[in-house]
């Protein structure tokens, strides 16, 4: 039976673009100006306060230049969601279920199911909602328990079947395989429907979904193809 008691909320997953960083500010003045309590974070301050003033140059960079820095930005918020989620669950080990402390650290206390989870199994039902003006809008069917959706587009073929996703939304996987792809598009934030921009009318596209929980990511799903409406 699932013990219930509090926990971190990943609620910062869903959160705004113009939040997350000042909310990962307060992450990193709760863990590490709190050393006695935090006393050995998986993350160094250095790592980690640079992932976070990334993510705001990065921000400030796409909101000013538009589309151009969009997929420098998406990285970077990939890799500070990533962070932050290693964050959250060094902070629950450490609290071991005290609010106070999980306050402390800078997140916010919840309660919730502490049992081990699974990583969750390929995502289906994936279907365009909308083709044009070199956009592309697409979602995958709903599933219960997880956090976040990635969502991969390629250019020329799809991810090759041994590719690996970390939770930052890194892709892993051989470089022969640069060989027939000629482009790639990452979407590392939380939701459901993803829209892919500027990308070339004519051209192939696959998109592959992979699924978010608390135990990391899933299997990629079996890509779709889209021909980019001219």
């Amino acid at each position: 039976m699932a013990i219930i008691k509090m926990y971190c909320s990943r609620g910062y997953r869903t959160e705004s673009y113009e939040l997350i960083g000042g909310f990962g500010e307060q992450v990193s003045a709760g863990v590490y100006g709190n050393a006695g309590t935090f006393t050995t974070p998986p993350l160094t301050a250095l790592v980690f306060d640079a992932a976070v003033a990334d993510y705001q140059s990065k921000r400030g960079a796409y909101t000013q230049g538009g589309i151009n820095h969009k997929e420098a930005f998406m990285l970077a918020y990939g890799v500070l969601i990533g962070h932050l989620n290693t964050m959250a669950n060094y902070v629950d080990t450490v609290a071991d279920g005290n609010s106070t402390i999980i306050q402390m650290g800078g997140f916010v206390a919840t309660k919730g199911e502490t049992t081990a989870a699974s990583r969750h199994d390929q995502l289906t039902g994936l279907k365009v909602l909308s083709n044009t003006g070199g956009t592309v809008s697409l979602t995958c069917d709903l599933q219960r328990g997880i956090n976040a959706y990635i969502c991969i587009a390629t250019e020329g073929a799809p991810l090759p079947d041994s590719v690996k996703v970390t939770p930052t939304g890194k892709v892993e996987f051989p470089p022969a395989a640069l060989n027939s792809i000629r482009s790639m598009i990452i979407d590392a934030r939380a939701p459901r429907r993803k829209s892919f921009s500027g990308l070339e009318p004519g051209s192939r596209y696959y998109f592959a979904y992979a699924a978010i929980n608390t135990a990391g990511v899933g299997t990629l799903s079996a890509p779709i193809a889209v021909v980019v409406a001219i």
